[in-house]
């Protein structure tokens, strides 16, 4: 049973990558036929229950090797090795990196370190058990809801073939798989009813009621993955779709509207009890709007959604193909003479050497595990270390080679090629190294390590200062974590900092960093005077002055620790100085919000206006919703990223921050208001696609 959990667990994760590639496509093919985004969810299906895999040369797992075993199947998770009880150990994407001593990371100033023990890998026989409970929960759950369902429907009376009416059921749908009967609501006119009929047998002819139970079976043996939930929700919603499409295609344009009416009034009923078999109608509004803009799609749309099938077949649902790992070739390089080395962990005086270049280090790693301590100290370089061998050969102001350990006429244990780091050290921090010896220094030396984070503002773009702030890397026994200097010895030197003025185009954009906290306003002196707010909204409705700015970030990710179940990671405070010249627009409250004349929504992708002149009646519509707007004072989770700024009669101008996600929301100088229940409306008043 161990073996077999593991295994699932493994199919679950290769077909979870399938699933959003499936999502993704979903998305960009909108104008696709809906019958072809369901033979791509068959394809998920049949990835989730198939044991089996044919291989592809161009698989998609072929860009995660560690995750791939020698007979070429994905194994994200497997027993450990080594260990008589049954464990599970989990692997992941990573990228190899050596152990370094406690010295290394003890001499980056203004550090502290602090050495932490957990606990490795997971015991499978509680794991197996808590599957199973999950997947009996299931199963009760499908057999209760038909149960629940078939005695609600237990007095009805039949009108033909397999149609039956009910005064207890609300809305229309299917139940049973070999014998399935459609169920009509007594309450439906002769219009309604001929419309609904059409629908439901068109599930029929697809085989719907055999499609989404399966379906639902499948979701309930991967219970524990929140993306085959994800799937079976969209599968629901795209076989309505599909049916819809194939009764439409028959009904002119007034049919269509009263369709579209159909499905509004039995959208307004309640749905019957959750059951697994049942087919109630769902997702309406996306429906109706789909039905009255149905276009037969083109025929270069058909083929592009066919392609993508094939796509996601040899691209996703196969088998990354096994095959032997070929040595990059080096740039052609002069072959150097080496000296004769007695003792070998000292350069002998007379010997000639040369300082190291990249084209060296091209060389150095192409000899892989055959590089010896007498093909390093060919170069110029420095024994650094005391109680163990580490020498540091210089190349640079941006790289240097650092060798460490291994026996004095043999190969070096680890050869690490480092990165200054952004104050100019070299040390083994994450992203900030990789070992030769093992690693591919093609791809790090084309990029693989830049990182960059910018502000732009005033129409002008800098990068702000990079202070590190935390850094946590895994040793045998436990977890080194070094803290940064605090952020006033950082701000002590101004100079060094970059300097932006607020305008309207104020934009801070990410690289490869990824943001951990809002924008964090300092005054002078370096005290908090903004913490705790939401993106960058914090610089809006700032008086005249000087200010510094800090943003927490994450640093590129180290190796995944797989016995604990964590990454080694470091995390950075991105810090520039906000000069702010002019006051700027007042914050946003329901009883300035009148008479306006501009509205100005400036987000990452643009800047959106709206006049008198020429949106009058959209300015109109805002202009009402904001004046008899609530407060909030509970406040709200959202996501607040754009800035809306409104002109008055007088000239004088109001901002606020629409919220990003659903609500109707917005927030201004630390308050927030409600002016309606979603916002999807308030952005088309823009013509910007709902976030």
């Amino acid at each position: 049973m161990n073996a077999l959990l593991i295994k699932l667990l493994n199919m679950s994760a290769a077909g979870s990558v399938l699933i959003l590639a499936v999502v993704v496509l979903r998305a960009l093919l909108k104008k696709a036929p809906r019958w072809i985004i369901c033979a791509m969810w068959a394809l998920v299906a049949i990835r989730l229950v198939c044991p089996i895999s044919f291989a592809s040369p161009v698989s998609a797992f072929r860009a995660t090797p560690s995750i791939v075993s020698e007979s070429g199947e994905v194994e994200v998770f497997r027993p450990t090795e080594g260990s008589e009880k049954p464990l599970l150990e989990v692997d992941t994407v990573q990228i190899e990196r050596p152990q370094t001593s406690a010295e290394t990371i003890s001499n980056i100033p203004g550090t502290s370190l602090a050495v932490t023990q957990r606990s490795r890998d997971v015991y499978l026989p509680p794991l197996v058990l808590f599957y199973l409970l999950g997947f009996s929960a299931m199963l009760l759950y499908a057999v209760i809801s038909t149960l629940l369902l078939r005695k609600k429907v237990a007095v009805s009376l039949p009108q033909r073939e397999n149609i039956r009416v009910c005064d207890e059921v609300t809305s229309p749908f299917i139940l049973g798989v070999l014998r399935p009967v459609i169920y009509l609501p007594s309450s439906l006119s002769g219009e309604e009813k001929r419309y609904v009929l059409a629908h439901e047998r068109a599930h029929l002819n697809r085989f719907d009621h055999l499609w989404k139970p399966l379906g639902f079976l499948i979701l309930s043996v991967h219970w524990f993955n929140p993306f085959c939930w994800l799937a079976y929700v969209m599968l629901g919603r795209d076989i309505e779709l599909a049916c819809d499409e194939k009764v439409i295609r028959k009904l002119g344009h007034n049919e269509r509207a009263a369709y579209s009416q159909t499905l509004l009034n039995c959208s307004a009923r309640h749905i019957l009890a959750a059951c697994p078999v049942a087919f109630g109608e769902t997702d309406v509004k996306n429906r109706v709007r789909a039905v009255l803009n149905y276009k037969k799609p083109a025929f270069w749309i058909i083929l592009a959604s066919l392609l993508s099938c094939l796509v996601l077949v040899v691209c996703f649902a196969a088998n990354p193909t096994v095959s032997q790992k070929s040595e990059p070739t080096p740039p052609p390089m002069q072959e150097t003479a080496l000296p004769t080395l007695e003792p070998l962990h000292r350069q002998q005086e007379g010997t000639t050497t040369h300082r190291m270049t990249l084209d060296d280090v091209y060389m150095l790693a192409n000899k892989g595990m055959d590089l010896t301590w007498a093909d390093l100290l060919a170069f110029e370089g420095k024994e650094i270390g005391s109680s163990q061998l580490i020498w540091r050969f210089p190349i640079d102001d941006t790289y240097c080679l650092e060798a460490y350990d291994g026996e004095l006429d043999g190969p070096p244990e680890h050869v690490l090629l480092l990165i200054a780091d952004e104050n100019g050290e070299f040390r083994a921090g994450p992203g900030l190294y990789i070992d030769i010896l093992n690693q591919d220094i093609y791809a790090f030396l084309s990029g693989a390590h830049t990182r960059s984070i910018t502000v732009t503002s005033n129409g002008k773009t800098k990068q702000p200062s990079l202070y590190l702030l935390y850094e946590k890397i895994w040793r045998d026994n436990g977890w080194l974590v070094a803290d940064g200097p605090p952020l006033q010895a950082a701000l002590t030197h101004p100079e060094n900092i970059s300097e932006v003025t607020l305008a309207d185009d104020f934009t801070v954009r990410f690289d490869s960093y990824a943001r951990k906290s809002g924008l964090q306003i300092y005054d002078e002196q370096y005290r908090p005077l903004r913490e705790d707010w939401y993106g960058d909204t914090a610089v809006n409705w700032l008086a005249q002055g000087t200010y510094y700015c800090v943003i927490e970030v994450y640093g590129p990710q180290g190796r995944y620790i797989a016995s604990e179940g964590a990454s080694e990671e470091s995390v950075y405070r991105a810090v520039f100085r906000l000069i702010v010249d002019s006051e700027g627009a007042e914050a946003y409250a329901p009883e300035k919000a009148s008479g306006l004349t501009t509205a100005s929504l400036h987000t990452t992708g643009g800047d959106c206006v709206l006049t008198e002149e020429f949106s009058k009646e959209s300015l109109n519509m805002l202009e009402s919703w904001l004046k008899n707007a609530e407060p909030l004072p509970g406040g709200t989770g959202c996501p607040f990223g754009s800035v809306l700024t409104l002109t008055r009669p007088d000239g004088s101008k109001i901002s606020c921050c629409p919220a990003e996600d659903s609500c109707g929301v917005v927030f201004a100088d630390g308050k927030y208001y409600r002016f309606a229940d979603d916002n999807e409306d308030f952005w088309m008043l823009f013509g910007l696609q709902f976030p």
